[in-house]
C-alpha cells in the first residue's frame, strides 16, 4: 500500500503527473527536467563553497517555479484562477445563447449523470494562452457521462487546430 501510495503522489514519479491529467510527453518533460536537477545539484555541490552553492540552488529553483512548476507558484495560480473564470463567463454566455447547438444539453445534471465538458480542457488552453472565449465558445462544449468527465480531468479530445477551425467557422 505504501509503494502504490507514494507512486501516485510522488513528484519524481511519471504516474504522478499522469494522474494530474498531464499528456504522456508533458509527464515526460517535466521528469527530465527533475533528472537534470539533480544532476545539476551533484555537479554544483562538489564544485562550490556552500555559500556560492546556496546561491546558484535558490536561482535554479527561482528559474524552476517559472517554468515547468509554474502552475504551484501563487502568481501564476491566480493567473490560471482568473483565465477559468473568463472561459466560465463565455461558457455561461453561449449556454445561454447557442442552447440549442448543444447536443443532449437537456440531459444534463446529477439525475441523468451527464455534465458539460470543454472538449478542449482549460487546463490546456491557459498553457497554450488560448483566448477564453475561444476555449469557452459552444463548438467547444459536449454534454458526456461525468464519471468520463471526472476521469478525463485535463486531456483534450480535440486538437488545437480544429479548436480554432471550429471557431472560427461558427462565426463567418
Amino acid at each position: 500500500m505504501v509503494t502504490e501510495h507514494q507512486l501516485k503522489s510522488a513528484g519524481v514519479n511519471i504516474e504522478y503527473y499522469l494522474s494530474l491529467g498531464f499528456s504522456l510527453s508533458e509527464a515526460s518533460s517535466v521528469i527530465q527536467v527533475i533528472n537534470s536537477k539533480k544532476d545539476f545539484y551533484k555537479k554544483w555541490r562538489f564544485s562550490l563553497d556552500k555559500e556560492d552553492f546556496l546561491k546558484r540552488v535558490n536561482e535554479r529553483h527561482n528559474k524552476y517555479r517559472k517554468t515547468i512548476g509554474s502552475l504551484s507558484y501563487k502568481g501564476i495560480l491566480d493567473e490560471f484562477q482568473s483565465y477559468k473564470r473568463e472561459v466560465w463567463k463565455h461558457t455561461r454566455l453561449n449556454l445561454t445563447i447557442y442552447k440549442e447547438k448543444i447536443e443532449n444539453l437537456e440531459k444534463r445534471g446529477r439525475i441523468q449523470g451527464k455534465s458539460l465538458d470543454h472538449i478542449y480542457s482549460i487546463k490546456q488552453g491557459f498553457l497554450e494562452d488560448i483566448d477564453p472565449e475561444i476555449v469557452g465558445h459552444w463548438t467547444n462544449l459536449s454534454i458526456v457521462d461525468e464519471k468520463y468527465n471526472m476521469s478525463k480531468q485535463s486531456r483534450c479530445d480535440k486538437d488545437k487546430v480544429k479548436l480554432i477551425e471550429d471557431y472560427k467557422e461558427s462565426t463567418k
